[in-house]
């Protein structure tokens, strides 16, 4: 598994998620050589090429929290991803 600094995930953040989503890697991001973060695959990606820009989204899926290098890494593993209405309250920036 690769591991990027926090430098070099912003720098080379496209190519990162390139390598994650055409290439099948997990990516670590670590602060102080300390895993901080993951980049992974999002089950299903392939059917959400569906779904119109600017779109409100539902998330549905399970949180993990796994230990990698002695740090909690939170990981949201989807089930279903899919277009949704807005909240009744909602703020935009």
């Amino acid at each position: 598994m690769t591991t990027l600094t926090i430098m070099q995930a912003r720098n080379g953040f496209a190519d990162a998620l390139n390598r994650v989503c055409y290439g099948g890697e997990r990516i670590l991001i670590a602060r102080r050589g300390k895993p901080i973060a993951a980049l992974v695959e999002l089950p299903g990606a392939a059917q959400t090429t569906d779904i119109p820009e600017l779109s409100w989204v539902r998330i549905v899926g399970k949180p993990a929290f796994p230990m990698e290098g002695g740090r909690t890494i939170a990981i949201l593993r989807a089930d279903s991803i899919g277009v949704t209405e807005p909240p009744e309250e909602t703020m935009l920036y």
